[in-house]
């Protein structure tokens, strides 16, 4: 376990931008190279990590913009790198439309979680998106705006 090192406060990095274009770029080559699927899949998971992690100025997993309240306030901490929408999810949907996959690249979101977070929103297959973590009643604090995340109620 490691001490909590979430600073309640979040600044955008000037290479955010970069990088997740960087991360779209990969993905725009990954699918028109002749590659195995497994690999293709593989580089556009790489991809969409990148884009999770790519916001704070230290492009680290666990230094994302949005945290839950849980994993602000954990003092014996294990984090969770949660993604928002999952990966499956959003490499679902760009190799559906991947003319689409620089907009469906820009939708994916980390949020750092507790472990038990974590299983709580894994067992919400029902819901996308920050529905998880309503439906798994997880709250989320976005440091860059300094207030908790509001949420609609999920869809059933």
């Amino acid at each position: 376990m490691l001490k909590n090192p979430i600073d309640p406060h979040w600044q955008l990095s000037p290479k955010a931008d970069e990088f997740v274009q960087s991360a779209c770029t990969v993905v725009r080559a990954a699918l028109s190279l002749p590659i195995c699927p497994e690999h293709r899949d593989q580089l556009i998971d790489w991809a969409l990590w990148k884009v999770t992690e790519a916001g704070e100025k230290s492009n680290d997993k666990y230094n994302t913009r949005y945290c839950s309240f849980m994993a602000l306030r954990a003092t014996n901490w294990k984090p969770q790198h949660e993604h928002v929408f999952t990966k499956k999810s959003l490499r679902d949907a760009i190799l559906q439309r991947p003319a689409d996959h620089e907009r469906i690249m820009r939708t994916a979101v980390g949020c750092v979680v507790t472990v038990d977070e974590h299983r709580l929103l894994s067992k919400q297959k029902e819901h996308q998106g920050w529905a998880r973590c309503a439906a798994a009643g997880v709250r989320v604090w976005d440091r860059l705006e300094g207030r908790e995340m509001k949420f609609n109620e999920p869809e059933s």
